[in-house]
This record gives structure tokens, C-alpha cells and sequence, in this order.
């Protein structure tokens, strides 16, 4: 059986990469198409990998990191794919991949990280962040409305669709009119222990971008003068820096090799996750670490966080809303059970989400031969 899997940026290593990762465990001799890569990325992670990517790949760098430029030619580059050799298309999505066009006789399994949230859900929201208000506002719209369109009859495509967490399923039957089938992300689960001294700090381990909404924990733990340890880069971390000016107890580490994530992890009092995610890998790793979670009320966290058992919930993006579950933090500590917590990460493995995918492409071939 012939498999190409479509993936959109080989660009950078997070968790869209690590289920791509796992597809390609999952089928070794399957071919990778994309919209951009980096060749080191792919020399270090998938060295050995068959990779075509579009024509995208001849721009200058610093042209092709300016995305939003090239919205309506990723549509175009994404159907120029043949792929018409191929019995299986996987289509790893949050933006283009879906829109890939295959034969009549291969299957398209199209696995959903999100719909495309610069056009959906997250419209105003993306226009807030890059600071695109008046002109340029109108401008990024008329871009947009095309493309949104395109979107959507993109989605028709995949003869099977799943979703990495029941929040996505259900913005893809809003957006996409489709019904999708949930499988959970693959979560590297061997890389992390249970340590039994536990250290006296709080963690965070994000891009650093106002999305995540990290400025609410800043304050927080300015507030409260407990040790708060931030791991991660990115765009909005002069400013959180900027914020936490003059308070000792706030450390910004930036980026750190998985291993050492995985040190810093296992010894903290509690992950702190202030933003919405589709599905949150990152919680589950801390689970996996026998730690618990301190999240927002919010998105794929509610599927994956046991509120009193693995975790707690604070049900504002607010620092009194934060700080308020923190104090309640302080005295329930004492009951969380670590073991509880390793024991709920293990529905999250890599073993179970590649099962899993093997089960619904044996059984849609099956339905595709009885047709």
C-alpha cells in the first residue's frame, strides 16, 4: 500500500510534528508533502523521510515567514500535489492540508488539529494580535473571504474525518458541516517520571504569544510573591519580561531540550495554562510526570484534566480568577495523588493513537472494497 502523508510547515518540532511523527512510525514507507520545511528540522527528526514540498520552498526565508502574504497561494500550491499514485492520504490539518485533491480510488483520512482559526472562530481575535485595525484591517478581510470559502469546500474532500479532541469535533461540525470521529494525539508518555520531591515552584511551559495569555499568570504570581518558572519563547516575551520587572520570584528559562522540560516538569507544584487549546499535550505531559494542572475552563483541557482529582479550573482569563484557584490550590494540594494522575495520562499514548488510526484506515479500505 502506497501512503503520502500531507503535513503543512516541517518548520519548526510541536505537536502537530509529533503526531506526524507518529504517522510515519506508524507507516514507515509513507512519502511527506508540504508547504514549506526546514532542512535541518527534517535532517534531525525525520532523516531517512521522502519529503516533496511546493514551490513555496523557493522563496527567500524571510519572505515565506511572513504567512499571511501567501493565504491564497497555499490553496493553490496544496492542490498541486500528485498524489493520484497513492491507496492512502492521510491530511494532517489546521489550515491547508485538507485541501489536497486525490484520486477517486485512494482514501483521504484527514486528522483535524483545528479548522483554520484565522477564518472561523478566531477571526477578530487574529487581527487583535497582530495589531491590524483600521485599513489593514479591511485589507486582511478582503483577503480572507476567498479563502474562507475555499475552506470550506476544501473540507468536502477527506472521505473520513477525525478530530484530535471532542472541542475541535465540534467546531468542525459548525464550520465544516462534517461529523467527525475523535482520536486523541499521541503524547510521548516514556519521557517522563514521577519524582517525589517536589520542588517549590510553579510552572509554565508555552510560546511565549498573547494568545496563551501568560500576562494573567505573571500578575498573579506578582501578586502572590510564589515562584513562578516560565519555559518557552516567543514573540511577547520582551513585554511579559517587561512585566515582570523587578520581581525575583518570576523566571523567564526560555527555551529548553525536551529532557529538561521533562526535569523541570516532574519536580513542580502545579502546571499553570491560562489560553484555550484544541487539545493541550503539554497538561497531559505534566499527568505523565505525576504533577497536576491549573487551567482555564476552557476548550480540550475539560477531556483531558479530572477537576479535583488531576487538576483544578479557574473560569475566567482574570488575575482574580487565577489567583482565587491558586488559594484554593494551597489547601487542596495535600489530597492529589500522583499516581491518580500518571495513571490518567496513559489514555493519551502513542500506542493507543496509533491503534487507533490503523483501526479506521483498515476499516474505511474495508467499506471502500464492499462498495
Amino acid at each position: 500500500m502506497r501512503v503520502a502523508i500531507v503535513h503543512e510547515y516541517l518548520t519548526k518540532m510541536g505537536g502537530a510534528e509529533r503526531v506526524l511523527k507518529s504517522l510515519l512510525e506508524t507507516y514507515p514507507q509513507a512519502d511527506v508533502y508540504c508547504l514549506q520545511y526546514d532542512k535541518a528540522l527534517k535532517n534531525e527528526f525525520f532523516g531517512g523521510v521522502n519529503v516533496f514540498v511546493s514551490g513555496l520552498q523557493k522563496y527567500p526565508k524571510f519572505l515565506r515567514s511572513m504567512s499571511f502574504l501567501f493565504v491564497r497561494k497555499n490553496c493553490k500550491e496544496i492542490e498541486k500535489f500528485d498524489l493520484s499514485g497513492y491507496d492512502l492520504v492521510i491530511s494532517s490539518s489546521n489550515s491547508y492540508a485538507h485541501g489536497v485533491v486525490t484520486s477517486s480510488s485512494s482514501l483521504h483520512v484527514c486528522y483535524y488539529h483545528s479548522p483554520t482559526r484565522f477564518l472561523w472562530d478566531w477571526k477578530n481575535e487574529y487581527l487583535d494580535e497582530k495589531g491590524w485595525t483600521g485599513i489593514w484591517g479591511l485589507i486582511v478581510d478582503w483577503i480572507r473571504k476567498p479563502v474562507r470559502e475555499w475552506d470550506f469546500l476544501a473540507a468536502q474532500r477527506p472521505d473520513v474525518v477525525l478530530a484530535n479532541s471532542e472541542h475541535v469535533k465540534k467546531r468542525i461540525k459548525k464550520y465544516y458541516r462534517r461529523e467527525a470521529e475523535v482520536v486523541y494525539p499521541p503524547v510521548s508518555l516514556e519521557r517522563f517520571k514521577v519524582d517525589e520531591n517536589v520542588g517549590d515552584y510553579f510552572l509554565i511551559v508555552s510560546t511565549l504569544t498573547r494568545y496563551k495569555r501568560i500576562d494573567v499568570a505573571v500578575e498573579a504570581f506578582k501578586e502572590l510573591g510564589w515562584k513562578l518558572k516560565i519555559i518557552g519563547n516567543g514573540a511577547d516575551r520582551k513585554n511579559l519580561e517587561q512585566q515582570a520587572k523587578g520581581f525575583d520570584n518570576i523566571e523567564f528559562l526560555g527555551f529548553r531540550c525536551d529532557e529538561e522540560v521533562a526535569a523541570w516538569m516532574n519536580k513542580c507544584r502545579a502546571l499553570v495554562f491560562c489560553s484555550e487549546e484544541d487539545f493541550g499535550i503539554t497538561p497531559v505531559e505534566v499527568l505523565a510526570s505525576g504533577r497536576p494542572v491549573i487551567a482555564y475552563r476552557k476548550g480540550g483541557l475539560l477531556e483531558t484534566v479530572e477537576e479535583g482529582k488531576t487538576g483544578l479550573f479557574f473560569g475566567e482569563q482574570s488575575v482574580r480568577s487565577l489567583i482565587s484557584v491558586l488559594r484554593e490550590f494551597e489547601k487542596w494540594e495535600k489530597e492529589f495523588d500522583s499516581d491518580l494522575a500518571l495513571k490518567s495520562s496513559k489514555r493519551f499514548g502513542e500506542d493507543i493513537f496509533k491503534e487507533k488510526i490503523v483501526e479506521v484506515v483498515n476499516r474505511e479500505m474495508k467499506n471502500q472494497v464492499n462498495i
